[in-house]
């Protein structure tokens, strides 16, 4: 399975396929001050050891404007979920690594590569305890240094709890926090916000049957507001950013407000500052109370190998006559849940 991109740059359309003979997907892509594009993900298709064992990687292509490949290259890990350009030209990576348990159970844990800008190592780090702990968004903060959001399933008060990290520009760690009840919880986005402080959205088993939720963090990570958005079928947030009106756009699934029940429509929210919306949609808002906690993750130097990888890069011809790569016209009606 192949990444497949279709973008439409100053210069015109084009399309392009990247991969090798295994799975391989992108989960995160940003446009580059050049005019190029920086894109991570997941990558199967390369070899981790002779013989010749397959396994999982970080995969990051620099593409430039046209979608050509500048440079490639695999990440010994788990997967990339999230990566951005730094203002030195560089670029942050946050993704997953495996290890062991003492007990020699498998485990994750969060890790973040700061690359250069040609896509070699500058630092690199694992954050994480005895479980499973992974990251799902990254962003260079204000004052240069990183917020990292994902879960953990090492720290916080049970089963999985948003964790997010404010590291310092050399990875160390200024604050770290979980935020959770006793459910299944996790972070899917995260962004600062004009205060200074962050945003981040995700989901929380609150709810009859998990709800999206959306915390609002002062500087140090304490929480300022927090909110819980669903009703009585499963609904999550996927990404969230701050609009020009100070409030905050949402976007995730949902499964309790679409068009067929218990089947996943997209859900878009417009939230005021304080994270209200129009007192008639207030039947599913819901105000949490999950506090924050100082989390004591292990922070551990990691000695990932980095390889130059050589996947086939093949331009595709995604024309809805001719493509197998239909481009549609959906026809999907709105259901607009409240003014």
């Amino acid at each position: 399975m192949s990444i497949l991109f279709i973008v439409s740059p100053s210069y015109g359309q084009w399309a392009a396929t990247y991969g090798g003979y295994n799975n391989d997907w992108a989960s995160s892509i940003q446009q580059t001050s050049d005019g190029g594009f920086i894109v991570a993900g997941y990558y199967s298709s390369y070899y981790l050891s002779f013989p010749y064992e397959i396994g999982w990687g970080h995969w990051v292509l620099k593409l430039r404007p046209d979608g050509t490949v500048e440079w490639q290259k695999a990440y010994e890990g788990v997967g990339a979920e999230s990566i951005q350009q730094t203002k030195d030209g560089g670029y942050i990576v946050a993704g997953a690594t495996r290890s062991f348990s003492p007990e020699g159970f498998e485990i994750h844990h969060l890790l973040v590569l700061k690359l250069r800008s040609d896509g070699a190592v500058e630092w690199q780090r694992a954050y994480g305890g005895n479980n499973f702990d992974r990251s799902s968004s990254i962003q260079q903060t204000i004052g240069g240094g990183y917020i990292v959001a994902g879960w953990t399933n090492s720290f916080g008060r049970g089963d999985d709890d948003f964790w997010v990290l404010k590291l310092r520009p050399d990875g160390t760690v200024e604050w770290q926090k979980t935020y959770g009840g006793g459910s299944f919880d996790g972070a899917d986005s995260i962004c600062e916000t004009s205060d200074k402080g962050y945003i981040v959205a995700g989901h929380t088993g609150f709810g009859i049957r998990g709800d999206l939720w959306v915390l609002k963090l002062r500087p140090d990570g304490a929480v300022e507001w927090q909110k819980a958005y669903g009703g009585i079928n499963h609904d999550e947030a996927e990404s969230i950013q701050q609009t020009s009106d100070g409030g905050y756009i949402v976007a995730g699934k949902t499964a309790s407000f679409g068009r067929t029940p218990k089947t996943l429509d997209f859900w878009v929210l417009k939230l005021n500052p304080d994270g209200s919306i129009n007192p008639s949609c207030n039947y599913f808002v819901i105000d949490t109370d999950a506090s924050g906690i100082d989390s004591n993750a292990t922070i551990l130097d990691t000695n990932a190998d980095v390889r130059d990888t050589n996947a086939d890069v093949r331009d595709s011809n995604a024309i809805p006559q001719v493509s197998p790569i239909k481009v549609m016209v959906t026809d999907v009606p709105v259901n607009i849940l409240c003014p």
